[in-house]
C-alpha cells in the first residue's frame, strides 16, 4: 500500500463526508437564506472538488451524495465518466450558481466552480463546453500574472490569477 495514496483516499473521502453531512442537515437550520445558499454552494464545490481528485488519481470509486447507513458503506465504484456527470458537474453547476463572484481568501467563488468546469468537460472531451465554462473565467477579473514566477512568490500570494488556492500557515 503506497501511503501517500491512502492518505489522500482518507483526507478526501473524509472531506466528501463532511460535505454530505452538512448538505443532508442545513435545510432544518434557520438562518439567512442569502447566507444558507453561499454555504450549500461551498460544500457543493468541495464535494466535486474531492471527488474530481479521486476520480483522476483512482478511476472508477465509489460514491456517496448523502451520508451512507452503515449497510450502503460498502457499495460498487461508479465508472469515470458517470462520476463526472452524474456527481462533479451537477454539484459544480449548482455551487456556480450560488457561489459569490469574489469570497475571502481560501473560499470559494463561483469562477472556482467554473475553472473545474472546464476542466471535467476536457476529461469528457466535450470542447464547446470547456470552452464555455472556461470563459467564464476569463471574462471576470481573474487573468494571467506578466510573470508566472509571480504565483510563487510571498508579494504574489492571492494574486488576480489565483481561482482558488489553499491558505497555508507560515
Amino acid at each position: 500500500i503506497n501511503g501517500n495514496l491512502e492518505n489522500v483516499w482518507l483526507v478526501y473521502y473524509e472531506g466528501i463526508s463532511r460535505a454530505n453531512w452538512l448538505l443532508d442537515n442545513i435545510g432544518g437550520i434557520p438562518m439567512d437564506q442569502e447566507r444558507k445558499d453561499e454555504i450549500i454552494g461551498e460544500s457543493r464545490f468541495l464535494r466535486a472538488y474531492f471527488y474530481y481528485w479521486l476520480a483522476i488519481i483512482f478511476g472508477d470509486i465509489p460514491v456517496h451524495l448523502s451520508v451512507p447507513s452503515p449497510p450502503e458503506m460498502q457499495k460498487a465504484a461508479t465508472p469515470f465518466e458517470q462520476v463526472l456527470t452524474n456527481v462533479i458537474l451537477p454539484d459544480l453547476q449548482d455551487a456556480a450558481s450560488r457561489l459569490p463572484e469574489n469570497a475571502a481568501p481560501g473560499r470559494a467563488t463561483k469562477y472556482a466552480a467554473w475553472g473545474l468546469l472546464a476542466k471535467c468537460y476536457l476529461f469528457l472531451q466535450d470542447w464547446s463546453m470547456a470552452e464555455e465554462a472556461a470563459k467564464q473565467v476569463t471574462q471576470s477579473t481573474h487573468m494571467l500574472t506578466n510573470l508566472y514566477t509571480d504565483n510563487f512568490t510571498l508579494s504574489g500570494k492571492d494574486n488576480n490569477e489565483a481561482i482558488f488556492s489553499v491558505q497555508h500557515l507560515s
